[in-house]
């Protein structure tokens, strides 16, 4: 999806895998993107948007619990549940 979105889009917009060190994995399915543009675009010129979840709250472990169902649902399928057991 990198390379495709390097060859036909304006930039990226994570969806949260971006973080410090990634580049070294993703530079060369962009650069092979870039490559197949019409109008060329580089690493050093193409915006690059990530997104951070932030949760505003008094109560830590609330907050967590929160988060830990939004980070299951994100992992496991947005709420898929388990077949019934017979």
């Amino acid at each position: 999806m990198l390379t495709h979105a390097a060859d036909i889009a304006d930039g990226l917009l994570t969806n949260g895998s971006w973080a410090p060190g990634v580049m070294d994995v993703y530079r060369p399915m962009l650069e092979k993107g870039f490559a197949k543009r019409k109008t060329p675009m580089t690493i050093e010129n193409v915006p690059i948007w990530a997104h951070v979840d932030v949760l505003v709250t008094d109560d830590i472990k609330g907050g967590f619990a929160e988060f830990k169902e939004y980070a299951a649902r994100y992992v496991g399928g947005y709420g898929g549940r388990a077949p019934a057991k017979s």
